[in-house]
């Protein structure tokens, strides 16, 4: 959601903005709606907007003022036009996200009103005890050299042979299902919580690199690899925001399950190979790689209620790029008729800011 204009550092409608030089923008199709992938690549920052929003951001070339833009906007848009406010809105976000900066006389103004709303904001994110981040790098050269020895497991082939392997293991742990029902009351054994976090952590380690080999193999880039701890809990992280660029919803559905399907591919392996094992050790490391490979991996990445992997690729699936905001926009409708007698509203901006996608 845009915040509010400034208008007491500049007033908006009288001022020029010109676009940073080094903005990307593709169309991506959506149905039968179009929707603008806006890229900035030195901060790794990826936006859509709506049609409306792309003809406003295309007028903005250092001579063209606010209120000219507005006006060629609602000459060709018509009834899709929005109103003053709104582009006011859209106006500040993008000198906010550095989308664009003033031109002319208000340039040090809009520095100025830009760089504390930053420093503001990596203020805030750095001192956050519960989010912490700790970046390593890009890891694109390391994935380059690991395409050729685990690359050809994301073939449409291999793909596959691999979902067949899938249900088979399925119908396997069906079969041998009061075997491995009896032997889950040592899992969260108090001697076992050490192998579980072993588990979880080589698990989620190869899945944030299926991620990083998957999106490399349609041309993205990972910029940044490292880890997060979340309330505490390390979970490694690799950033494929690249992948919002591909024209194709299906290469970003792919990008977006690829971990999902290695460790889901694992956990069919293990199942197969744990009734089998001589060694209590292997065993018992075999059953926690099914349980953390499965139970974990559909609880929480494939989860469309959280946004992890299942909610971007539930989001492609539907055609819906703003899927979070048009629920949450769904459900306080819903309440507001259902407790204070309200009618629904459209939202004052439509299809404008749909998410920030950065890791």
């Amino acid at each position: 959601m845009f915040s509010a204009p400034d208008a007491l550092t500049v007033d908006l409608t009288r001022t020029k903005l010109t676009l940073r030089s080094d903005l990307s923008v593709t169309a991506q199709v959506y149905g039968d709606k179009t929707f603008y992938h806006v890229e900035l690549p030195a901060s790794a920052e990826y936006y859509r907007i709506g049609y409306t929003e792309y003809v406003f951001l295309s007028l903005l070339d250092g001579r063209t003022t606010f209120c000219e833009a507005l006006a060629i906007t609602a000459r060709t848009q018509g009834a899709a036009a929005f109103s003053q406010q709104q582009a006011l809105s859209l106006y500040s976000w993008l000198l906010e996200r550095g989308i664009a900066e003033f031109s002319g006389d208000t340039a040090g103004a809009g520095e100025s009103m830009t760089a504390k709303k930053e420093t503001k904001g990596n203020v805030l994110q750095k001192c956050n005890p519960f989010w912490i981040r700790i970046p390593f790098g890009s890891p694109d050269d390391i994935l380059k050299r690991l395409q050729p020895v685990f690359g050809w497991l994301f073939s449409p082939a291999v793909t596959v042979v691999a979902l067949g392997v899938m249900m088979l293991a399925a119908l396997q742990l069906g079969n041998d299902w009061q075997n491995f029902q009896a032997a889950a009351a040592t899992v969260f054994a108090p001697d076992n919580w050490l192998w579980l976090l072993l588990a979880w952590i080589v698990l989620k380690f190869i899945h944030e690199v299926a991620h990083g080999l998957t999106c490399q193999r349609y041309g993205g880039s990972v910029r940044e690899t490292g880890v997060i701890f979340a309330f505490f809990a390390p979970l490694a992280y690799v950033d494929v925001t690249s992948s919002w660029g591909f024209s194709s919803r299906w290469q970003r559905i792919h990008t977006a399950a690829a971990g999902m399907y290695v460790e889901l591919l694992l956990a069919s392996v293990a199942v197969f190979a744990w009734p089998h094992m001589e060694s209590q050790l292997l065993s018992h490391l075999l059953y926690n790689v099914i349980v953390m490979a499965s139970l974990s991996t559909i609880l929480f990445n494939a989860n469309p209620l959280m946004r992890f992997d299942g909610y971007y690729i539930l989001s492609d699936l539907l055609n819906i790029p703003n899927l979070y905001t048009r629920s949450s926009e769904a459900v306080q409708q819903l309440l507001g008729r259902m407790l204070l007698g309200l009618r629904n509203t459209a939202p004052a901006v439509t299809g404008r800011h749909l998410w920030t996608l950065r890791s």
